[in-house]
């Protein structure tokens, strides 16, 4: 019996300690892998996010797309930007070539444009990104609903001045028009207007560069016959209602019979598409900040966010 005890003992003490053991790795082994779990939570919480302040690539827009730039900024690093600049795009394309930005975001760059960047030994490369497109607007009461392109050129260098002359009633045109050097006012005038002087505008007929109708002054709201033109982004991100074609007391108006839609911007059938472009130095290295931030704008998170603040993605 004591034989029999001597062995079972030190067995059982073995078995006792082995099971301790064993307890112990597998607690300790649980608290390490909880532990490793929450590290790579606290990883994925601070690096959702595609770049820190520090690595976003400089960027300059013309002022129509600074609600854009600011979007994007804040949707890629979870800071707030707040942009202020009025350059033009010739401004900012020198910028680009000069290295002090690394991406532009412009519309069709200009024969005058590519031949500066030849000149400067600078290759650009372009991706389409948005649309947009300037839309002209008038009261809701006007029996007007479709202006061909050539009577908006006579309407704006003061050849047709009363809306019977294209099917409307008697009432007097009153045109406005946006603030001089402004983005649309200049594509108002080189690709509208072309080779046709535009009227002289009095102060009270000039509409603010980034409001659609909520910051025209009150003479604007007071004249029955008004005409006036800003961008499809800016009419429709203050109101989202333009699928409707009429936002409070003001309508817009088709070209050629084609409306300003979603759909026929998107397409390009709307006469006054405006295309914009993320454009660089071609030299860019594959790897680098800038393409990162092309490869997140062009995917489909990054047309989203477009879409979002007003814009028509590139499809």
């Amino acid at each position: 019996m004591k034989k029999s005890l001597g062995i079972i003992i030190p067995i059982l003490i073995v078995m006792i300690v082995s099971a301790f053991c064993i307890s112990s790795y597998y607690f300790s082994y649980k608290e390490i892998k909880k532990s490793k779990e929450q590290v790579n939570m606290s990883e994925k919480t601070s690096n959702q996010y595609a770049f820190t302040v520090d690595t976003y690539p400089k960027i300059m827009s013309i002022s129509p797309l600074q609600i854009l730039i600011e979007k994007y900024y804040r949707s890629y690093t979870g800071n707030e930007l707040e942009s202020s600049y009025n350059e033009t795009s010739d401004e900012i394309l020198k910028k680009l070539i000069s290295n002090e930005i690394e991406i532009a975001i412009l519309p069709t760059l200009t024969k005058e444009q590519i031949e500066l960047a030849r000149k400067s030994n600078i290759q650009l490369e372009t991706f389409e990104i948005i649309k947009d497109a300037l839309v002209f607007m008038t009261n809701s009461s006007n029996i007007v609903n479709d202006i061909k392109e050539e009577d908006l050129v006579k309407i704006y260098n003061g050849n047709i001045k009363n809306w019977k002359d294209i099917k409307g009633e008697d009432i007097e045109i009153k045109a406005y028009q946006k603030p001089e050097k402004s983005f649309i006012q200049n594509y108002m005038i080189s690709n509208i207007m072309k080779d046709k002087k535009i009227i002289n505008k009095l102060t009270e007929n000039i509409i603010k560069e980034n409001s659609a109708i909520a910051n025209m002054n009150s003479e604007y709201y007071g004249e029955n016959g008004r005409i006036g033109y800003t961008l499809y982004n800016y009419y429709n991100f203050m109101y989202n209602d333009i699928s409707n074609g009429v936002v409070n007391s003001d309508k817009l108006l088709s070209i050629n019979n084609i409306a300003p839609t979603y759909e026929n911007i998107a397409s390009g059938d709307y006469p006054y598409t405006i295309t914009y472009y993320i454009v660089i130095n071609a030299s860019q290295p594959q790897d680098g900040s800038v393409r990162k931030w092309i490869a997140n704008v062009i995917s489909e998170d990054g047309k989203n966010i477009a879409k979002e603040a007003g814009y028509i993605a590139n499809r």
